[in-house]
Formats: C-alpha cells, sequence, structure tokens
C-alpha cells in the first residue's frame, strides 16, 4: 500500500463544504455502505436519492426519522443510538501523548465504533504505540472520510499521515503533507507539533531558506510556552544540521553552550561531523557499542564501517540491523552485504539498476551522498563515465530542489 500525496490532495479538494453537525450518524451509514461493498446509487434505491444520502454520509444534512428507519434496514444497524464518549477528550488525549512522545494506554474498546471518529482515533493510538503497519492501513480506511472531517480532525489526519511517510523514509512527502493549506489549526498543542516537526524536516533536507525562515520563530514560540522538551529536541536536530557548516572549535563553543540536550546527542553531533570531515576512526570511536541505539546512529555506523572497509563489525550490524521501514536503509543495507559479503557482485550494476532505475533518490542528504561516493567509484571502476555523470546530476539537482523548496 503506498500513500499517494497527489491522491489525498484531491481527496483533501472535494472538501468544499465543512459537515454542519457533529453526529456520527453519516459516517455511521458511509462505514456500512463501503463494509457492504455497495454504491451510492444501489443504497440510495428505494429510499432516497443518490444527492440526498451523500449529504447525509458527509454530514451535511441529519436525515428525517423516516429515512433513519429505512438506512437502518437496509445497513441492517441501529442509528438511533450513537456513541456517546466525549470525543473531544480522546482527541486532546491521543494529542497529548504525542506531544510528550509518552506510550499511550488507552481502553481499545474506544475504537470499536462505526463511526469515522473512533477511526481517526485508532488511528493516532497506533500511531502513538509506533504499530505504524497496522496505523497503515487505517490510514487508508479513513480515507472515504476526508469530507466528514472537522479542520481540527484534518491536521490531525495530516499529522499522523506525515509520520507514516517519515517511516518509510519519505521526507520531502512527509513536510509537503505537513504544509498543505487547509484553513487554520486551532488546537495549540497540535499546531505546535506541526509546526516543530517541519522544523525538524527541514534539517535533514538542508532545506536552508524554510529553516531560516523559521527556526527562530518556532524557537521563540516553544520558549513562550515553556515546552522545554520539545525545545531541546529542536535544538539537537538543528546542531546537528548546522554542525556540517563548521570548524570543530565552534561546534565545540556551540555545544558547551548547549546544557540540556543529552550526552548520546552530543556523542552524535561530534562523531557525525568527524565523518564530515573524513576522520573515520575518529568517528567510530565514538560511535561503538551505540550502533543499535536509534536510527541516526545505525546510519552512521553503517556510513563509518563503510568506509573503514572493518567488516566484522559491519557484518553483525547487518545481520541484525535497526528495525525500520525505511525504504533507502533497508536498501543500503541490502547493497552492503552485497558489496563486502557476496562474491562476484557488480556494484555499478546494482547502483544502476536499484538507484537510478528502480527506487527514488532518498530525501536525506547523508544518504543522497552515501550513493554519490559509492556510484562515482563504481562506475569511474569499470568506466561507466556516462552512468557516473548521470548520477551525479541527479543527485545535485536532487539537492538543490530539497534545498531550496519553501511550502
Amino acid at each position: 500500500m503506498y500513500i499517494h500525496i497527489g491522491l489525498l490532495k484531491s481527496q483533501l479538494a472535494l472538501r468544499k463544504h465543512l459537515p454542519i453537525h457533529n453526529l456520527e450518524i453519516g459516517s455511521i451509514i458511509k462505514h456500512r455502505r463501503i463494509e457492504k461493498a455497495l454504491t451510492l446509487e444501489e443504497s440510495a434505491e428505494g429510499i432516497c436519492s443518490v444527492s440526498y444520502l451523500s449529504k447525509v454520509e458527509n454530514n451535511l444534512i441529519v436525515p428525517s426519522k423516516k429515512y433513519i428507519g429505512l438506512f437502518e434496514e437496509r445497513f441492517e444497524i441501529c442509528l438511533k443510538e450513537t456513541p456517546q464518549e466525549d470525543t473531544e477528550a480522546i482527541l486532546d488525549q491521543i494529542v497529548d501523548y504525542l506531544f510528550y512522545d509518552e506510550r499511550l494506554v488507552m481502553d481499545e474498546k474506544l475504537f470499536i465504533g462505526f463511526d469515522y471518529r473512533s477511526k481517526l482515533y485508532h488511528f493516532g493510538y497506533l500511531v502513538t504505540l509506533k504499530d505504524y503497519a497496522s496505523a497503515k492501513k487505517m490510514y487508508f480506511e479513513l480515507n472515504p472520510y476526508i469530507k466528514n472531517f472537522s479542520n481540527v480532525e484534518v491536521f490531525v489526519y495530516l499529522y499522523l499521515a506525515s509520520w507514516l511517510l517519515q517511516e518509510e523514509g519519505r521526507i520531502k512527502d512527509a513536510f509537503t503533507v505537513l504544509n498543505l493549506k487547509y484553513g487554520v489549526c486551532t488546537h495549540h498543542k497540535l499546531k505546535t507539533l506541526i509546526d516543530k516537526e517541519k522544523v525538524a524536516l527541514a534539517t535533514l533536507m538542508n532545506n536552508h531558506p524554510y529553516i531560516l525562515l523559521n527556526y527562530e520563530k518556532t524557537m521563540e514560540q516553544l520558549m513562550a510556552h515553556e515546552y522545554y522538551h520539545l525545545i531541546h529536541d529542536q535544538k539537537f536536530k538543528y546542531i546537528s544540521y548546522l554542525s556540517q557548516f563548521i570548524n570543530q572549535n565552534d561546534l565545540n563553543q556551540v555545544l558547551d553552550k548547549v546544557l540540556h540536550i543529552n550526552e548520546h546527542q552530543k556523542n552524535y553531533i561530534i562523531a557525525r561531523h568527524e565523518f564530515l570531515n573524513m576522520n573515520y576512526k575518529e568517528s567510530y570511536q565514538m560511535i561503538m557499542g551505540k550502533e543499535n541505539l536509534n536510527l541516526r546512529y545505525f546510519c552512521l555506523a553503517l556510513q563509518v564501517l563503510n568506509k573503514l572497509a572493518y567488516k566484522e563489525p559491519l557484518r553483525s550490524l547487518l545481520v541484525m540491523p535497526y528495525e525500520t521501514e525505511n525504504v533507502h536503509i533497508k536498501l543500503i543495507i541490502e547493497y552492503l552485504k552485497q558489496k563486502h559479503f557476496t562474491k562476484k557482485i557488480n556494484q555499478a550494476n546494482f547502483i544502476k539498476n536499484q538507484v537510478l532505475k528502480i527506487h527514488d533518490l532518498p530525501d536525506t542528504v547523508d544518504l543522497l551522498h552515501f550513493w554519490y561516493d559509492e556510484g562515482m567509484e563504481a562506475f569511474k571502476e569499470v568506466g561507466y563515465y556516462k552512468d557516473a555523470t548521470a548520477l551525479g546530476q541527479l543527485i545535485f539537482r536532487k539537492i538543490k530542489d530539497l534545498s531550496t523548496n519553501v511550502s
């Protein structure tokens, strides 16, 4: 299942009218119609017009008692008693757990209703549990209900979708989704999360204009509300981005002034700085034993060990890799397995077929640099100079696109 950004945009564009009431009758009927694989025409036949049923499903009108009875008979469901849970409280609870990055424990019975809100909150719950495979299924189940969403619910849906995209390594798409313009998000904590996440994604892509325009503004907003845990996380990601442009002394001065990012974060920043300056042994000394601490450490360890050609540590890392659905990391893992541990592999053909033809280029600068270095070396070694030129042009074009696109 692939999340198509264009399809998502078109579905959001269909929201010409906001729902005028909060009853769940419409979304329950839509759920049952989809479950029974009925078209609007088949469902409305003998009861009402197609346009009337469409308006009912999208909460634009409330059906009369007469129609409710007919719909109950047609769809074999009771519409007189709809779920009575305080839906706003459930939404606030889920946003709070996302806000504070805590593991959410809720009663699964809250999510068994036929209405779209039960599905939306289940979606959020699965994301807080980091059960991204199940969350992705729920994302697609929610697609037909987008026209039912309130403005806040739209932003919840987009924020959760961005997490799924990030997990797959689709950083630019996640950034694009968070920048879709559909009204103003009136939920303060959710808006704060979205603003912070956009800056974080921009640092991964080296989106210099967006960072320049929004980093300080976002930090001021976080400090004004004393959201210190978000401030520390944002500062870590910003310094990670900044480290590629400054020397060791300046980096040390920056890190000395930052009191609240943890030692693992500081260690990663310095190790990455050493790697970017081709001090591979020094970088490895700093990440040794922490290779599977998180995805950032894991990716850096792959790149460092590849440069050093330390086969035994690399073998251990590839045999039990960090668990991720990031397709770009998985491709690098497969490439390194074949490069270092498969006899007679043609590295040039792997890069030509898998990177240039089958898969999209990654959206993070570090991984783009990986394929540039590997591709140039492999292509030139076998005399594929045309392919080397093509790869270089594609990567430079991608880097330019990532670094200049301000949504």
